[in-house]
């Protein structure tokens, strides 16, 4: 709804309510008005109103809703698409016409594609690129720009036409004349496209941009192939590529209709700034064409076309491969560059990014080329170019010091230095010339490739050190960035050098079975290798995958819970799984739980991980079968077939990368893991025990593991204080468990016999074979007549391994038949009843207890707690007003001292509860007691850690 009046509405009312002139004798609003209504070329026409299905109309200004990372990943997703099938096009076209085409023909498509790339320059005179440049541009002067680039082309055209015969003549082949007329209509047919793509590409619509090109380059790849075969020699690549500008210009027309109104106006004054910016842009176009395409000038000169077809062939693999990849991420960033180009920072950053992405994308084919140049070569081309392998070997190295170098010129058009990136290139082509052309004439191609390798080395200097002036890239950090490619295409290199050493004919000598083989360890390397760089590219690569191939959901989110690689959150999950489900479930935020093996749980949204759920029951299955042949702890087999986690945060990362919150259980260590797997959200540590228990001890060791933790959360103040005093935390706060209040019942008469029960994992550490002995003592020493049940897991969930302490456990019990049972698995609700039906709960617990769930669900059920004055146990059963009425907390010793003492009191705190009245007011202490501890509280503390930094 409109607030007031519009200095460009038709008519304005004063204040008086009489109609006012629209002008005036201090302005002209009317013409302001015009100039407002054709401003903004990013918007739509306003007649249609609905939403493109290319995307929202306001470009790069959406910020406010999506954002620029997920608009340029999109892009860049929709570019790669493009990219992937020109690339696929590209080779498939000279891999055809190689094999149907003598080396002189070749040499003729190669003229074709020089004198193509040269005239290019000169036909948008780089105002494409000022149009994404600069941050507006009005339709009337879009249609200027058309208008002029038409007619250059127009120009072009026509002298291409008149000069076909002496260009050719010129370029080593007379033969080429009737080619080059053909060619020449592709700078008409691409000058009508210019302008509607520059708008397409400026609003970051490069799905319209990647539809149009496809259609483009597969009807064009179509002609060429039907005329090929038809005997049509190298006419038919002239006629593929004009087919192939036809298509692109007029699809870019109709897709850019809604951003892009074409007037019949031509004001000179409209272009210039365009020009200022494009001129330059010429000049150095100009340049870098010398300087890239000398070799192949003086091949044609110095050698004739035979040669330079079969130099063609090897550079479109060795050089034009990576030149393929690199617009799939430089197309893209040049208007997300140009957005940010006020953050000088922030561009850096970005660039070293890109570098290391264009690294890892370009450099292992590459090497995969250079190491079996002979057998690709004759693959793609045919067995009478075998001559050219040592050739395109060599030209890997040019293609990769070109394809880390590429993003540089972008980066000058981005932060409007092109004047500087011009006078470099002049200074640098001005050295490279002489040494490739001297190398030729000297001493024939060989000597052409070796100037051709050493002015790369030299490009790649000067590369480094425009870094470090426009940006201040130290070189340090660059040369890590191009690293990244390298080190991902080691292990296939060496494996490839590895193979070299088998016999000829040997099976794994076959080329089909060598690339497989180095598909695999790529493969294999780019999901287990470690940094920062791959991890980023790795969880960019797995967010594409469709839906029903992702490793895990990716809806969002405002918090992920991380459980343990060995954590089930099925329902047979230890106090970790409860305490998270109780919350979660709870909790007024967006939590999703992501555990290894799960299963769906009311109010709990629970992410599946298919594929590492089918991991995951390997490793149990493995653990298993290894505890019961070394007679282990299953737990502990686990852990360590999980290898910390490393496997499944690494199928956890792509779900966690856009996550603003990360709140991992008990494990700490995995968030240095995720920090080196890119991600860099707030994460969030919470310790259910002690924290020594998972980092080294002494604090300059710890260092890393605390430094990749925000926030730190503990189970009890005994586990807080325990930290802070190690390690020093800041951030830390305590999140006690909780429990469900079950309705208030009387408790039943105790009856002649006592039950007491033992609930915990059944490991030394929680004090169940303690408990027997107590029961016996009891028995033997006072005459009670007080039995036990022990309710614990002995393997993995619901699994009954048993490890040696539980076979002790079980000799202790069958000692004292029908006085002690142990009972098999219990789920958590059946434990709770459990708890309601006995007299006691008895746990003499040998170690610092963090907490004590167990605890917390007996006084629940109204039941009195007799254990050991240890860890956070004391938190529990103290108040201001001493312990909780009918429990018991015994002072800490040895096994025997412990005993002493729980004897001592157990024998009356049991007659007591013989008294209904006394038995009653224990379980209304434990009650209340309990109830401080109930889930909701908790859970609305557990909301404001996760949503306020501060805590």
């Amino acid at each position: 709804m409109r607030r007031g009046g519009s200095a460009c509405s038709p008519r304005s009312t004063s204040p008086s309510g009489s109609a006012t002139s629209r002008t005036s004798t201090t302005g002209r609003p009317a013409d302001r008005c015009r100039r407002r209504r054709t401003e903004i070329a990013d918007e739509p026409r306003r007649a249609p109103r609905r939403r493109s299905a290319t995307g929202p109309p306001s470009g790069l200004r959406r910020a406010g809703k999506v954002s620029l990372r997920r608009s340029t990943v999109d892009a860049t997703a929709w570019t790669a698409v493009s990219f992937a099938v020109a690339l696929v096009v590209q080779l498939g076209q000279f891999a055809l016409l190689a094999r149907l085409l003598d080396p002189s023909e070749m040499g003729i498509i190669a003229i074709v594609t020089l004198l193509n790339a040269f005239v290019d320059i000169f036909l948008g005179m780089g105002v494409a690129q000022a149009i994404i440049q600069r941050r507006r541009a009005t339709s009337f002067e879009l249609s200027s720009v058309f208008w002029l680039n038409l007619s250059v082309g127009l120009l072009v055209t026509v002298a291409v036409l008149l000069g076909a015969a002496p260009i050719a003549s010129l370029l080593g082949s007379a033969a080429a004349a009737p080619v080059l007329t053909v060619a020449s209509l592709v700078f008409v047919g691409s000058a009508v496209g210019q302008v509607p793509r520059a708008v397409l590409e400026k609003g970051i619509r490069f799905r319209a941009v990647a539809v149009s090109e496809t259609i483009a380059l597969v009807g064009g790849f179509a002609v060429t192939v039907c005329l090929a075969v038809s005997g049509a020699g190298a006419l038919s690549y002239a006629w593929g590529l004009v087919a192939t500008a036809a298509l692109r210009s007029v699809l870019a027309l109709v897709q850019a209709r809604r951003w892009f109104r074409l007037r019949f106006r031509f004001r000179i004054r409209e272009t210039a700034r365009f020009l200022s910016f494009g001129v330059f842009q010429t000049l150095d176009g100009i340049v870098n064409y010398l300087g890239s395409n000398a070799g192949s000038l003086a091949i044609g000169r110095l050698l004739g076309p035979a040669q330079l077809g079969g130099y063609t062939l090897g550079y479109n693999l060795a050089v034009n491969l990576p030149a393929r990849v690199n617009p799939i991420v430089t197309r893209v960033m040049f208007p997300v560059f140009s957005s940010i180009q006020h953050d000088r920072e922030r561009v850096a950053r970005t660039h070293l990014r890109v570098t290391a992405v264009l690294s890892m994308a370009s450099i292992p084919p590459l090497i995969l080329v250079a190491l079996r140049s002979e057998e690709i070569v004759r693959l793609f081309y045919g067995p009478g170019w075998g001559w050219i392998a040592g050739m395109t070997s060599a030209l890997t190295v040019v293609g990769a010091v070109r394809a880390i170098g590429n993003p540089v010129g972008f980066i000058l058009m981005a932060m409007d230095r092109v004047r500087f990136g011009l006078i470099v290139n002049i200074v640098k082509t001005a050295i490279t010339i002489p040494m490739i052309v001297g190398g030729g004439v000297l001493f024939g191609l060989d000597g052409l490739i070796g100037g051709l390798l050493l002015s790369s080395a030299l490009g790649f200097a000067v590369t480094c050190a425009v870094l470090r002036v426009v940006l201040g890239v130290r070189l340090g950090a660059f040369l890590r960035a191009c690293a990244a490619g390298p080190l991902l295409a080691a292990p296939m290199a060496i494996v490839l050098l590895l193979l070299r050493l088998l016999p000829e004919g040997a099976p794994l000598r076959l080329l089909p079975v060598e690339l497989a083989l180095a598909g695999l360890v790529l493969g294999a390397t780019a999901l287990l290798a470690p940094g920062r760089d791959i991890a980023e590219a790795r969880s960019l690569v797995l967010s594409r995958l469709p839906a029903r191939l992702r490793l895990g959901s990716a809806a969002p989110v405002e918090v992920a819970v991380v459980l343990a690689a060995e954590e089930r959150f099925d329902g047979s999950g230890g106090a970790v799984a409860t305490w998270v489900r109780e919350t979660v479930s709870r909790s007024s935020l967006r939590i999703a739980v992501h555990a290894p093996w799960s299963s769906a749980s009311p109010g709990v949204d629970v992410r599946p991980h298919r594929l590492y759920r089918r991991i995951y029951a390997v490793q149990r299955r493995a653990a298993l079968l290894l505890a019961r042949r070394r007679d282990s702890d299953p737990g502990a087999e686990l852990r360590r077939l999980s290898f910390g986690g490393r496997f499944w945060l690494l199928v956890l990362a792509p779900s966690l990368r856009r996550v603003p919150t990360v709140w991992i259980h008990n494990r700490p260590r995995y968030a240095v893991r995720l920090r080196r797997l890119g991600y860099r959200g707030r994460i969030i540590a919470h310790l259910h025990n002690d924290l020594l228990d998972h980092l080294p001890p002494d604090p300059a060791a710890a260092r890393r593991y605390l430094d990749a933790v925000d926030e730190w959360i503990f189970c009890s103040e005994f586990l807080r204080a325990r930290a802070v005093d190690r390690y020093g935390l800041i951030a830390t706060a305590v999140l006690y468990n909780g429990v469900v209040p079950p309705p208030e019942v009387p408790p039943a008469p105790l009856g002649g016999t006592a039950e007491a029960v033992f609930a915990g994992r059944l490991v030394a550490e929680k004090g169940a074979r303690e408990a027997v002995e107590i029961v016996r003592r009891m028995r033997t020493e006072h005459g009670a007549d007080l039995r036990l049940v022990i309710a614990g897991a002995s393997g993995l969930g619901d699994d009954a391994t048993p490890t040696p302490y539980v076979r002790a456990l079980d000799e202790a019990v069958a000692a004292l038949p029908g006085v002690v049972r142990r009972l098999p698995f219990l789920r958590h609700e059946d434990l709770l009843e459990l708890f309601g039906s006995s007299a006691l709960l008895l746990y003499p617990c040998r170690w610092d207890e963090p907490f004590g769930m167990v605890v917390v669900e007996a006084l629940s059920r109204g039941i009195p707690v007799v254990t050991v004055e240890r860890g956070g146990l004391p938190e529990i059963l103290r108040t201001s007003d001493g312990v909780v009425d009918g429990s018991v907390l015994v002072p800490p010793g040895t096994e025997e001292e412990v005993a002493d003492a729980v004897l001592a009191e157990l024998p009356a705190l049991i007659a007591s509860l013989r008294d209904p009245r006394r038995r009653a007011e224990v379980a209304a202490a434990s009650r209340r007691r309990a109830a401080d501890f109930g889930w909701p509280g908790i859970a609305r503390r557990a909301d404001e850690l996760l949503a306020d930094p501060r805590g």
